[in-house]
């Protein structure tokens, strides 16, 4: 049963609503590390600082469900979470809302696999050149790949992004956990499920 919010606290949207509960077992919530992971993604939706320095990246939010501390915990409480990350774009793609339906908890490995595959991470401009550098990380390797130099951005976008897919194609392949495999296949990659 989903709980209503009584009195709003952070950023102006979310409720800590077992505050008293933690205090009256002598314990704070601060020192929970659900209520850290919780508070960590309001701040990523909701945090003005923040967003005006990321720009777009900063587009995202989180249901109406988890702006309640109880809700966010009970669910976590269920998952896999302890040293993982909680991420939104693996299972739906690239989500912008943070929800039981969007979040499962991944290693980091895994969580910053499909970093930078929906922006124009791809393309430097060079300007002693005229052409645009095109690289991208490979996360199974810890090396940077050179890509090319192309004309045009878009082509230097495309480079990356292909170069990208390939890379988390080969990393599903090499998961044992075939669901988050399947998830990073059918979301990120233009090719069939492994």
């Amino acid at each position: 049963m989903v709980k209503v919010m009584s009195k709003i606290c952070y950023y102006g949207v979310a409720t800590n609503d077992l505050k008293k509960e933690y205090k009256s077992k002598g314990l704070r919530t601060s020192s929970c590390p659900i209520n850290r992971k919780w508070r960590d993604m309001i701040r990523r939706c909701y945090d003005e600082k923040r967003k005006s320095r990321l720009g777009k990246l900063s587009d995202c939010s989180v249901c109406a469900e988890w702006l309640l501390f109880s809700n966010f915990k009970a669910w976590m409480e269920k998952q896999d979470w302890q040293g993982k990350e909680l991420d939104k774009d693996i299972m739906s793609g690239q989500s912008k809302i943070y929800s039981p339906e969007t979040c499962l908890f991944v290693d980091r490995s895994v969580n910053m696999l499909v970093v930078g595959l929906n922006t124009a991470k791809g393309a430097v401009y060079v300007a002693s050149r005229k052409k645009y550098y095109s690289s991208v990380k490979n996360t199974l390797t810890g090396k940077l790949e050179f890509l090319g130099l192309y004309k045009e951005e878009h082509e230097a976008n495309h480079a990356y992004k292909k170069r990208k897919s390939e890379i988390i194609l080969e990393f599903a392949k090499s998961l044992n956990d075939k669901v988050i495999a399947s998830y990073l296949v059918e979301n990120h990659c233009n090719e069939s499920p492994v």
